[in-house]
């Protein structure tokens, strides 16, 4: 088939890769190029440092709304529209500028974590699996039917920065097969259920500021979730830090005096410090302006924690 992409980050790439190899890519819709680093320098996305690798023409639009859009699609002859994390919502006229419509890649097994943030909401919900599903898109937030869906484990210990390029090598294969159906007329859609839907909002940067007053389980599922972006910060001894890893310790019962944020000791392993209900081993941080580190050698700089300090 003949379609025009839209994408934007990295977990946009395998699936431009798949159909560069198995069908055929007209144009590729993405970002503008954004300044990024200290010199502020413009930087391509990596969807078109992609494109421009394989030849394939770039647009670059203002927003999904340019009056000039619409057109250019109509221009390149395109069956259907294929979208993995463009980063907009496409209005209806630019979904119904080819004839198939626009397929989109998500990376949840819908109707679950409809939404911006699917990778990060499974973490944080503690799911032991999630997925991709490949839908056809219409209107509403993620509410349309689905070709098809491939499922996978979510380990213990995976982080938003772990599962995504899994998940986008699976989008990948799914996409390919998805318009391989279309393409061959075997194509079925299914609306989806309407028990089972949750969405995933926008994450905010403020979501990472958290406190040792919640459990430490849910201390661990954001550490995780958060990482890369927004990261978590914690107050270890009165010091704000960002908290790149930690484990959940089991169960620990203590004497009243020992308080959440309390740090309990310090080992070649980390700092454990009292969180709600459990202590949370922190293996490594990183302190503002400085590079990360293991949280024992952060302690070796922090003479009030090596003494057992607490905030």
């Amino acid at each position: 088939m003949r379609v025009v992409f839209f994408g934007t980050p990295e977990f946009a790439v395998p699936s431009l890769r798949a159909l560069l190899a198995r069908h055929q890519v007209a144009a590729v819709v993405t970002r503008p190029d954004r300044p990024a680093g200290r010199g502020m320098a413009l930087r391509r996305s990596p969807v078109a440092e992609a494109a421009d690798e394989a030849g394939v023409e770039v647009l670059q639009p203002r927003g999904a709304r340019d009056p000039g859009l619409v057109g250019a699609i109509q221009a390149s002859g395109a069956d259907a529209i294929v979208v993995a994390a463009y980063g907009r919502i496409l209005p209806p006229e630019v979904l119904e500028a080819t004839p198939g419509g626009g397929l989109n890649v998500h990376a949840s097994l819908l109707p679950r974590w409809r939404g911006a943030s699917p990778i990060a909401a499974a973490i944080l919900a503690g799911d032991a699996a999630t997925g991709v599903s490949i839908m056809r898109m219409e209107e509403g937030l993620d509410t349309g039917p689905v070709l098809l869906q491939r499922r996978l484990r979510v380990a213990p210990d995976d982080t938003t920065r772990t599962l995504t390029p899994r998940l986008a090598e699976l989008g990948a294969e799914a996409i390919a097969e998805g318009l391989d159906q279309l393409e061959a007329g075997t194509a079925r859609f299914q609306p989806q259920p309407d028990e089972g839907v949750t969405y995933a909002p926008v994450i905010g940067k403020a979501d990472g500021d958290l406190t040792w007053e919640l459990p430490a389980g849910e201390i661990d599922r954001r550490v995780r979730a958060y990482d890369p972006w927004p990261g978590v910060r914690l107050p270890i001894g009165g010091h704000t830090v960002r908290v790149l890893e930690g484990d959940a310790l089991p169960s620990w019962s203590s004497d009243a005096s020992v308080r959440p944020g309390d740090v309990l000791a310090v080992d070649a392993r980390g700092l454990e410090v009292m969180a709600a209900d459990a202590p949370f081993l922190v293996r490594s941080v990183q302190p503002p302006g400085k590079r990360a580190m293991a949280a024992a050698e952060y302690a070796r700089g922090r003479r009030d924690l090596l003494a057992g300090g607490a905030p």
